[in-house]
């Protein structure tokens, strides 16, 4: 019989206790073991407030799933009881698109059938759900919305430890396997899938790495989001040495908008392979080794990244640029081996970036500045570990800092550091990026007009240049239905009873969607419109749709793109959004507009080179 390891308070102040070289938020640290790669922090019960979610991976005791509040009390119906230990950091995202979040586990280290188990607040169990498996996942589950329908995938690394086996899997948000899938191989399947838009043709590609046990070379896999090839066969690329268990990343290197695929190998540090499968000049870089960890991208935004954070379990941290030349500084050697992965954000306050490497086992836990210096507070002084993953940023107690969550072989501890919780100054404040897992450092949110959870005087039509096929627009009935309605009020004070009954109950033809955002960061909304029989594809005098997110407007900057079609993009804002579950609406006055699909993205322009509108 399973059983439920209790939860101790270490520290109950009514103020902040020192821990080392910081103070620790109210409620924190708290007992628990054993450490499993790195909280999640999401709201999980529905409060409006952040908790803290975290599972534990010993082999020698009863496992489970705990979570916290922000001041670090046990929630209530935590913890709950997991089949298999679980070494992994932990996604979570409201998948289903219910309103509710889930949290998935996957057993990690397991030989024989298995299975993915998805835990809500509520105690309640999606439908399709837990999946079984065969083996074992490496890397733990990644999501994404592939088709627009505001449903994530999910996608799986299956892999038999000891045997040059692997599967790779995506399901939809109901646990059945998406049509094209699996694909199976005599290689082993190294980390968890990945998504990016690789071709920037509008939609997401599948990303995967695979070796053989022990030995190169190592296989790059992509594939288009239905299971078709991305290139001619099943590998974009081929690398000298193996890949490990460790996830890739995405994220331009190049200037060319297209991000580059930064991939972990056995006894070098990372390849970076383009969109068309070749290797960058560059890289592997030298100084450092084998790069355990996933590499981590730092100013990226609104072009090539300005450097990349790497760092081998092999005792060297470097910060090298988007070349794979080291930057001044670097490397950084230590006596001690680092398994976590980077975390990047403002520790100190000021404007530049740090990075937080986590524990270096019994010397401290690190953070470096970027030429190279140890941060101001760090290290702080400690005997924990931790195993692969990553701490998280966030700001739990609202006092405008970034606080450090990062769980220990034996605790979890919130770190309160001087630094400033600021979208703009955050680079990667989680494992993978981001809560869903998708290893990629912009986020790329697609939605299909049609697929509102709510709807106001939208009608849907078949249309081959729409994505999917379909596109909405005002109904033609509540544009003349408010036009005489109007008239009847202007010409005689009082509409008639007919045109009482005609008028529409709501002003205006709204879609609203449940929507969410797996990171705190500032987001670019697009949205695919044109007028209504207007295939000229000129721009729109003005966007004549407005959005809303949770109430808050965003206000357009004018920016506009062609597509085809006689369709244009056109951005409506861009604005700083929390991470998690969210109501956004777009909304016209009636007018002959259509509208086919829209993107959150934090990219700064739109991330779309070569569109290729499709059915899903």
């Amino acid at each position: 019989m399973l059983r439920l390891i209790s939860v101790v308070l270490l520290s109950c102040s009514a103020v902040k206790s020192a821990h080392g070289g910081y103070p620790e938020n109210e409620g924190w640290p708290v007992s628990y073991q054993f450490n499993s790669g790195g909280p999640l922090v999401v709201d999980i019960d529905g409060d409006g407030e952040l908790d803290v979610v975290a599972s534990n991976g010993s082999a020698q005791q009863d496992v489970d799933i705990m979570a916290w509040s922000g001041d670090g009390l046990p929630l209530e119906r935590w913890p709950k009881p997991m089949v298999l230990r679980n070494t992994e950091a932990i996604p979570g995202a409201d998948f289903d698109n219910d309103g509710r979040i889930e949290v998935v586990v996957v057993p990690h280290r397991t030989f024989g059938p298995t299975q993915a188990v998805a835990y809500r607040h509520d105690d309640s169990v999606p439908e399709g759900w837990p999946i079984a498996l065969r083996w074992m996942a490496n890397g733990g589950a990644s999501f994404s919305d592939l088709d627009g329908d505001g449903r994530l995938e999910i996608g799986l690394a299956i892999t038999l430890p000891t045997e040059a086996e692997g599967e790779l899997h995506l399901y939809s948000s109901d646990g059945i396997l998406r049509s094209g899938w699996p694909k199976i191989y005599q290689k082993q399947l190294q980390s968890s899938p990945i998504f990016t838009d690789l071709d920037l043709d509008g939609d997401l590609e599948v990303l995967a790495g695979a070796s053989l046990p022990y030995i190169g070379p190592g296989w790059l896999l992509a594939y288009h989001h239905d299971g078709t090839l991305y290139a001619e066969t099943d590998t974009l690329a081929v690398v000298p040495t193996r890949f490990i268990a460790n996830p890739l990343s995405a994220v331009n290197i190049s200037g060319d908008l297209h991000p580059e695929i930064l991939a972990p190998t056995s006894g070098q540090a990372p390849y970076a392979i383009d969109w068309q499968g070749v290797s960058v000049p560059g890289w592997p870089p030298e100084g450092v080794g084998y790069t355990e960890p996933m590499p981590v991208a730092i100013g990226a935004t609104d072009g090539p990244a300005k450097a990349v954070w790497l760092h081998s379990s092999y005792y060297a941290v470097g910060l090298v640029d988007r070349n794979g030349q080291m930057l001044p500084g670097w490397p950084w050697h230590r006596d001690c081996r680092v398994y976590s992965q980077f975390i990047v954000g403002d520790l100190d306050g000021d404007p530049a970036p740090e990075g937080f490497m986590g524990p270096c086992y019994e010397l401290g836990d690190w953070a470096f500045n970027l030429d190279g210096t140890v941060v101001d507070g760090f290290p702080i002084p400690s005997d924990h570990w931790m195993g692969t993953g990553a701490g998280t940023l966030a700001d739990l107690d609202h006092d405008g800092d970034t606080d450090i969550i990062m769980q220990f072989d034996d605790s979890v501890h919130v770190y309160d550091t001087p630094g400033v919780w600021d979208a703009d100054r955050i680079e990667c404040a989680r494992w993978m990026y981001d809560n869903w897992h998708t290893g990629n450092y912009h986020k790329l949110i697609y939605r299909e007009a049609e697929s509102a959870n709510w709807r106001t005087g939208w009608i849907s039509e078949s249309d081959t240049s729409a994505w999917g096929h379909e596109y909405v627009h005002p109904s033609r009935h509540s544009i003349d239905t408010k036009q005489a309605h109007a008239a009847a009020i202007s010409a005689t004070g009082t509409p008639t009873q007919e045109e009482a009954t005609l008028a529409p109950t709501h002003p205006f033809a709204t879609l609203t969607y449940r929507t969410e955002t797996p990171v705190y960061e500032k987001y670019s909304l697009w949205v695919r419109a044109r007028r209504r029989g207007d295939d000229s594809n000129t721009a729109m005098t003005r966007p004549q749709i407005t959005a809303k997110i949770d109430g808050f407007p965003w206000r357009s900057t004018g920016k506009s793109k062609a597509s085809p079609g006689g369709w244009r993009w056109i951005e409506l804002g861009r604005r700083t959004v929390g991470v998690g579950l969210h109501e956004l609406s777009l909304t016209t006055r009636g007018a002959p507009i259509d509208l086919d699909r829209w993107l959150l993205t934090t990219h700064t322009e739109l991330p779309i080179l070569d569109e290729r509108p499709h059915a899903w």
